[in-house]
């Protein structure tokens, strides 16, 4: 963005340079408006000189506030990205196809009784603490939080189930495969329940999640 310190920066620096070498693969990832600031550094001569200019060129205006790539604006963003050299994916990796495999986990009798009632209620009691759905949407989440094991009472309270076969299911999961994994859980509190599985098991794991800290969640991912 040619309007931030660093890009004023760069452009001095690349303007003593006997050469500029950029590298993304997002150039324009947002909106052709995306490669002024770059196309300004490395191709100034053939850029417009001001942002109106170039954004009148890419963009069509159909509110005030509401602009949309014109027809042809890809064309317009690669003639002033030039002089480049294009890379496609196919050409840098050579990897072996996605093979998906699907599992079933059956879900325990404690959770078939709840679900039950829930769906053809969408009132149930469970640990003491009453479980509520106001409506289609909210039931089908309390359907997959007991599903995942772990439900959100109408206090707040967190009410768990026995998930013993999906814990089973990824367990065995770990277990056959030659390297290391990532599980994806859509509720915080199964996550929870997942950590206990494996260091009960002995399975070495770390969380990453909404509450990890930067920094943390830096040295996990670079132990991983």
């Amino acid at each position: 963005n040619p309007q931030t310190t660093r890009w004023k920066i760069l452009r001095d620096v690349a303007a003593k340079a006997k050469g500029l070498w950029m590298l993304t693969g997002t150039p324009a990832a947002q909106s052709p408006l995306d490669a002024y600031g770059l196309a300004k550094l490395i191709n100034p001569d053939n850029t417009p000189r001001y942002y109106g200019q170039f954004r009148d060129q890419v963009m069509l205006q159909l509110t005030q506030y509401k602009w949309i790539p014109r027809p042809g604006s890809q064309d317009i963003v690669h003639r002033v990205l030039q002089p480049a050299i294009r890379f496609e994916r196919d050409q840098c990796l050579d990897l072996p196809e996605v093979t998906y495999m699907e599992r079933e986990a059956p879900l325990t009798p404690q959770q078939v009784k709840y679900y039950k009632v829930l769906k053809e209620q969408m009132l149930i009691e469970a640990g003491g603490e009453e479980i509520s759905a106001v409506n289609a949407a909210a039931k089908l989440n309390k359907l997959l939080q007991i599903s995942g094991g772990a439900v959100y009472a109408d206090t707040g309270e967190v009410i768990e189930f026995d998930i013993t076969n999906r814990l089973n299911t990824v367990l065995e999961v770990i277990d056959e495969a030659s390297h290391k994994v990532l599980v994806f859980v859509p509720f915080t509190h199964t996550i929870e329940l997942l950590k206990t599985a494996f260091d009960k098991h002995g399975v070495t794991s770390e969380i990453i999640n909404g509450s990890v800290s930067v920094n943390k969640r830096t040295d996990i991912v670079n132990r991983f």
